[in-house]
């Protein structure tokens, strides 16, 4: 008996034992459930600030979409601006080469005007001796013009007598 009841004793201690790491095991898992739990609310809590975040993340997208459609308009005025100004300055080259042009017409015509002058000086000078040789002529003509009628009446009075 007695060895049963060592038997027993021993049965008894072993199960004390394991009733021991039961509690401990227990005591483990309650930790671990804590552990979990606390876990669990820092996930929620997390997930909460994702969501949050993820929504000034999706207005933050939509701004940015708004502006990217801005900014294509802008560029399309841009291009547009861009291509007016290139209009213009073919325009404005077109027009410097017509200004340049008219220039060498008028720094021609200007570089003539010396000539020109000497020309019409000397056509003056012509004419100024031309009419000279009229007026020479006119009181040539006029003189005889009237010596001959001196003549025509001295004929006359001398016919008459």
């Amino acid at each position: 008996m007695e060895d049963i009841l060592k038997g027993i004793q021993e049965e008894m201690s072993a199960m004390n034992h394991r009733f021991h790491q039961f509690q401990a095991g227990q005591n483990n898992l309650r930790k671990g459930q804590e552990t979990l739990n606390a876990k669990q609310e820092e996930l929620a809590s997390n997930q909460v600030q994702l969501q949050k975040n993820q929504e000034r993340l999706e207005a933050s997208q939509e701004k940015l979409w708004t502006s990217y459609e801005k900014l294509e308009e802008g560029q399309e005025k841009l291009w547009t601006s861009y291509e007016r100004l290139e209009e213009g300055q073919k325009k404005l080259w077109s027009g410097q080469e017509q200004l340049q042009q008219t220039l060498e017409r008028i720094e021609r015509k200007i570089g003539r005007i010396p000539e020109t002058y000497e020309s019409f000086e000397h056509y003056m000078e012509s004419q100024d001796a031309i009419m000279q040789q009229q007026q020479r002529t006119l009181h040539l003509l006029s003189a005889r013009s009237i010596q001959h009628e001196a003549d025509m009446d001295m004929l006359k009075k001398l016919s008459n007598k």
